[in-house]
């Protein structure tokens, strides 16, 4: 089983027991500028997150999700992702 993972203890715990086979952060840098901007949670948000799995022994469980792969022009000005920011 597959679950959408925004760094809920509860959730980490259940994938450390093997519950949950699969944790997908959404651990968003960037997003499409249809979406607010307040959506991506930034490098210490995704951390975050990851910690959390780690703690309760499910890091391998888990995939993270950096942003939407989109035009250049169809994100937030200024907030494109890029391979500078993945090399990060």
């Amino acid at each position: 089983m597959a679950n959408y993972y925004r760094g809920e203890s509860h959730m980490a715990r259940a994938a450390g027991k093997g519950h949950i086979d699969l944790l997908i952060q959404e651990g968003y840098l960037t997003v499409h500028k249809q979406f607010p901007r307040r959506f991506g949670i930034g490098f210490d948000g995704v951390k975050k997150r990851i910690d959390t799995a780690r703690r309760h022994k499910a890091i391998d469980r888990q995939i993270v999700m950096l942003g939407h792969i989109c035009g250049h022009d169809e994100y937030h000005r200024g907030h494109e992702l890029t391979v500078r920011i993945l090399d990060r």
